[in-house]
């Protein structure tokens, strides 16, 4: 790309020969309806536009060179896992005393060039985003609280378009929009996802988790008791509660897991436009798999078990439909990995653990507090026996009437069993938590003993499981981030492995990668030509790691060399070990001659990354090399 009339030349020779192909039927049909829109999102551009948008990249990127660029994270690997533990406690620093820079309140090996260092333990290298790094924190605050209040008007109009199919169509036709709204949705997330900065993986997946979850939990479970009318929660009609979330579980148990195996956008890449490709590596992207969010999985999960939990104490078949869709979606899924979805990175148990902390207890306490009000506000018919069964009954009464409401009016004086009265909790006066049997209007009742004894063992037995749940879990968070202002992060605690990190051939260094879902291998954006390659955590077999590495795309000031090395490196244990390195290279020696200065630019644009191995693993490679030789 240094040549640009050559470039230009090379497009313009391509443009005929595509001209004089023959084109489909299917790629003019895409031409003309779907590749104009996907163009306007910068993917599928032609040559001749790519070319130009390489080269205003090129003058961009040439003037931001010239910028300055402060360091905004240092990552430390140790040799063993004793020396970063006793790092991290000598270094433990409250946040009060980083933000004021207080140095007389903290050890002088808290302090590097005059500030107090903030120290904490990073996540694995797979689940770094590097590019977010620098994103302060009030951005990152503002496009979260951004994000999630579009994920809120979303949910909301999802709820009225469900609302308005059920009322004309009825659950048969409402339930299956559901299961295709949460399948939809959640790519919608994902899209607005990609403005919003994480510093890791699991940051990111658990951002994602929380969205997808709120908008599931609610579009499929709460959405339905909130727009049936109270007196039709436990009623035979088709516009009734248990009819829809009926439909709902099976539309769950057959149309989710068909529509995730049948992998339509992946099947298009693989049938469609991998034939259609201009080379092989075209191709074997359309190949990579489809790309799925572990953080969209736990949702599924949780959704099935919210659900039924939320309506068990009314539908208890329920748990039988849970535990047949909780079997189909463990099979689909492990089809899904092993033959349809891509690799994902490592990002540790950040998501699993916020999911089991607070989303699954979270579907606990829903089951205690939902089915509380449900055995309380039983039996759903706003029909009481009056303490004096003479009353006069005259007034507008609304009522159901064959699924739909309508208004009664009674003109006359009678006598009466039962009496009109509102069961709901949403019209007791005064505090209706606990729901026990004192939520009966005054003079008023529904229940029969019975009821009342089981209301009330429910009512104040979830009050319990509230309380013990908001101290043990949000209690713990509060209590840690209170005291965090004062003192350092707490060390890893458990027992040492006493494992070396030269040791592990599964753990890798902390190598600056870019991640792009449409290329099968990551962008390095670092000089690595002194580090061991086995540390970087993936092997390209067809190219070297300079064919990846950005730093060679642009020619700028203090390039180590200008050419890169187009073959498989990883026969040697460095890339400075090969033999056209040197022809590449501009490079000058110690005085000892065994060892590679490279010179550094006066501001570095790029990461640097050092390796420094300790001596028995030099002293292991040298006699490998030597037992080689």
């Amino acid at each position: 790309m240094d040549d640009e009339d050559l470039v230009r030349s090379a497009v313009a020779q391509l443009i005929q020969e595509r001209d004089f192909e023959p084109q489909g039927c299917i790629m003019g049909f895409l031409e003309c309806t779907v590749f104009p829109i996907l163009r306007i999102f910068n993917m599928f551009l032609k040559a001749e536009q790519l070319v130009d948008r390489v080269f205003k990249l090129t003058d961009e990127i040439k003037e931001l060179q010239k910028e300055k660029y402060d360091v905004s994270k240092v990552f430390v690997t140790f040799e063993t896992e004793e020396g970063q533990r006793a790092a991290l406690t000598a270094l433990a620093v409250g946040k009060i005393d980083i933000m004021m820079n207080n140095k007389a309140k903290v050890a002088p090996s808290a302090i590097f060039q005059d500030q107090v260092l903030k120290v904490t333990e990073p996540a694995e290298p797979s689940a770094i985003r590097w590019l977010d790094l620098s994103a302060g924190y009030y951005r990152k605050l503002w496009i979260r609280l951004l994000s999630l209040a579009v994920t809120i008007g979303i949910v909301s109009l999802s709820g009225l378009c469900v609302a308005v199919v059920r009322k004309s169509a009825g659950p048969r036709v409402s339930a299956p929009l559901i299961s295709i709204f949460n399948s939809i949705i959640p790519q919608i997330v994902k899209l607005m996802m990609i403005f919003e900065p994480h510093t890791t993986e699991g940051s990111f997946q658990a951002s994602l988790y929380l969205k997808i979850t709120l908008f599931r939990w609610i579009n499929t479970a709460v959405l339905a008791k909130m727009i049936t009318p109270f007196a039709s929660t436990v009623s035979p009609g088709d516009q009734d509660v248990l009819k829809t979330i009926n439909a709902i579980l099976w539309s769950e148990l057959f149309l989710v897991p068909a529509l995730r195996l049948l992998d339509l956008w992946g099947n298009v890449r693989k049938h469609v436009l991998a034939p259609r490709a201009r080379n092989q590596e075209l191709m074997n992207m359309n190949f990579t798999g489809t790309f799925y969010n572990l953080g969209e999985r736990y949702t599924d999960l949780t959704k099935v078990l919210f659900v039924v939990f939320f309506y068990s104490a009314l539908f208890p078949a329920t748990f039988f439909f849970g535990a047949a869709i909780l079997v189909v979606q463990y099979y689909t899924d492990k089809f899904c990995l092993m033959r349809i979805w891509a690799w994902s990175p490592f990002i540790g148990s950040e998501v699993a653990r916020f999911s089991r902390r607070y989303f699954f207890s979270g579907s606990v306490v829903a089951l205690a507090l939902v089915s509380a009000y449900a055995w309380a506000q039983f039996p759903y018919d706003n029909l009481c026996d009056p303490v004096d069964p003479r009353i006069v009954a005259t007034g507008i009464y609304s009522v159901i009437i064959d699924g739909e409401p309508a208004n009664i009016t009674v003109g006359q004086e009678q006598v009466t069993a039962v009496v009109y009265c509102s069961q709901s909790w949403r019209e007791v006066s005064g505090l209706s938590f606990p729901p026990t049997s004192r939520i009966q209007p005054e003079g008023l009742t529904w229940m029969s003993d019975s009821q009342e004894t089981l209301s009330d063992i429910y009512g104040w037995t979830t009050v319990g499981i509230v309380a013990g749940f908001i101290l043990i879990f949000f209690g713990d968070a509060i209590f840690n981030f209170c005291m965090s202002w004062f003192r350092g992060v707490t060390p890893p605690r458990g027992q040492v492995q006493a494992i070396d990190f030269s040791c592990n051939t599964e753990i890798f260094a902390y190598v600056p990668q870019i991640k792009l879902k449409s290329f099968p291998f990551p962008f390095i954006a670092c000089n690595i030509d002194q580090i061991d390659q086995n540390l970087i955590g993936w092997n390209d077999p067809s190219h070297s790691y300079d064919f990846h590495n950005l730093i060679f795309d642009v020619p700028w000031e203090g390039m180590h060399r200008g050419k890169i090395i187009e073959g498989n490196t990883r026969d040697t244990a460095k890339i400075t070990e090969q033999e056209e390195y040197a022809e590449f290279a501009d490079l000058s020696t110690s005085d000892t001659n065994t060892s590679i200065r490279i010179p550094l630019p006066k501001h570095p644009i790029f990461p640097i990354i050092k390796h420094y191995p300790t001596p028995w693993a030099r002293h292991m490679k040298q006699k490998a090399r030597q037992a080689d030789i």
